[in-house]
């Protein structure tokens, strides 16, 4: 069979506990963790069966599918005789390959973690069954896992080289599973997982340069949303490429098409996908946020708008229209004022003429205190104010932080204790939750940015406009 030339020692294992947990884990424990987390912390109606980037977005290459058997297994659900469908247009892979570092994290799914905790049958599965191709997989997974993890000699090219192998496995694997239990009532739970270990196969090897993984995963995706609509199926195959629009967009440090199809694909998903309200507006936020820290505002204010058109009831309502109004500020006249610790005032407006930073800090954040000598370079020789917004709770944390740091500028920090914190005003209304976090207003009073970097920040000292780069 397939894996006989892998001559690993594989304890047989539960397809159906993993099947359970591995959905279980995708379908409800991600989101909820994701928006526990946000809380501490337009849209234009689109079929996600037509997976084709916008206009402005480069396209992959036409590629030619070397073995249909595999991967166009979703294309012969309705009709085994069916042609190789249309390919899709997705954006250039023009990536460099990912190194051991940057998989790993991505390869530790809810599926694999799993794996460490399933219990071992006695009666092992048969081969050519998709018991035992998802107990294959499983296994292979785990290689996968200690190969990121391995402290030993072996070479970082012929780790990833095995990986790589080892998730080209997966994709045989699981289109088999696919392929024997996508018409069967009682192996949907099967069918299920198939779909997610071929998913994330597929994501690995495009994280890895594989355009024709990338390929398929688009082509995938729309079939099963065509074919299956609303299903656990196209649920995962949906939310597997906003994960990879994602990973892609992060790994510039400027706008890519793939920072604008990680928005599109985030809309998508909850325009089609809106009983999956949880995970849909975690993406959108993670998109939004994306947008706003490289300063490219309409983006994110689609997706916030988005959120609150799609799901109006949500509980992160008021947190996602404080949101919202912050990324509006931009080139827009800011009204600011507040009292310090001393009962002095401090107003914007006291600042014309100068060009501004608002940074937001708490005593808490230990970034922040390892900032404060760029930051005292910024506002010393660099010109800038510096008006501080503080977020501590306790007056004794804010003063002792004062007395023991070099901290530039003067800072708002209310007497009243119910406006501290996460109360504090300012901070509330336009959704500042993260600390340290800075805004920078030019010298005519205009809002130029409300996400920047203390990196950021430093890039516009050596500009002579005061132009955020993206």
């Amino acid at each position: 069979m397939v894996l006989a030339k892998l001559n690993l020692a594989i304890q047989p294992t539960d397809p159906s506990s993993f099947v359970q947990r591995t959905l279980f884990g995708i379908t409800n424990s991600f989101c909820l963790i994701c928006l526990i987390m946000f809380a501490s912390g337009c849209s234009r109606s689109e079929s996600i069966s037509d997976q084709e980037p916008e206009k402005t977005l480069k396209s992959s290459p036409k590629i030619v599918q070397e073995d249909p058997e595999d991967s166009q297994i979703f294309g012969r659900l309705e009709n085994s005789s069916e042609k190789t469908q249309k390919l899709a247009n997705v954006p250039a892979l023009t990536i460099r390959p990912a190194t051991q570092t940057e998989l790993g994290p991505e390869i530790q799914t809810a599926s694999l973690e799993l794996t460490r905790r399933m219990p071992v049958e006695e009666v092992p599965a048969t081969s050519g069954t998709a018991k035992w191709d998802l107990e294959q997989i499983s296994a292979l997974m785990t290689e996968s896992e200690e190969l990121v993890s391995d402290d030993s000699e072996v070479s970082e090219s012929t780790r990833l080289a095995r990986i790589r192998e080892n998730n080209q496995r997966i994709v045989s694997l699981a289109s088999h599973a696919i392929s024997i239990t996508h018409d069967q009532p009682d192996q949907v739970p099967q069918f299920n997982a198939a779909v997610h270990s071929l998913m994330e196969a597929r994501f690995q090897l495009s994280l890895q340069g594989d355009e024709a993984a990338l390929q398929e995963l688009y082509n995938d995706a729309a079939v099963l949303a065509k074919q299956q609509p609303n299903s656990v199926a196209a649920v995962i195959a949906s939310g597997t490429i906003v994960r990879l629009a994602e990973k892609l967009a992060l790994r510039d440090e400027v706008d890519s098409p793939w920072l604008s199809e990680h928005v599109r694909q985030a809309k998508l998903f909850a325009t089609n996908f809106r009983k999956e309200e949880a995970r849909a507006i975690v993406q959108l936020i993670s998109a939004a946020e994306l947008c706003e820290e490289r300063n490219i505002i309409l983006p994110a204010i689609e997706c916030y708008t988005v959120i609150l058109q799609t799901f109006p009831e949500s509980p992160f309502k008021e947190r996602i229209e404080a949101s919202l109004r912050r990324v509006s500020l931009i080139d827009r006249k800011l009204t600011l004022e507040g009292p310090t610790f001393e009962g002095q005032l401090i107003a914007l407006k006291d600042f014309a003429g100068q060009n501004v930073i608002i940074a937001f800090w708490s005593s808490k954040s230990h970034e922040f205190a390892n900032q404060l000598e760029e930051l005292n370079q910024l506002s010393k020789s660099e010109g800038y104010a510096v008006i501080g917004i503080n977020l501590d709770s306790e007056p004794q944390d804010y003063q002792e932080f004062l007395l023991s740091h070099d901290v530039p500028g003067k800072h708002i920090f209310y007497p009243v204790a119910d406006l501290r914190g996460a109360n504090q005003p300012f901070a509330k209304q336009y959704g500042v939750s993260k600390a340290p976090s800075y805004w920078l207003i030019d010298a005519e009073g205009l809002v130029q940015a409300t996400a920047l970097s203390l990196k950021q920040l430093s890039k516009l000292t050596s500009e002579k406009s005061i132009t955020v780069e993206n």
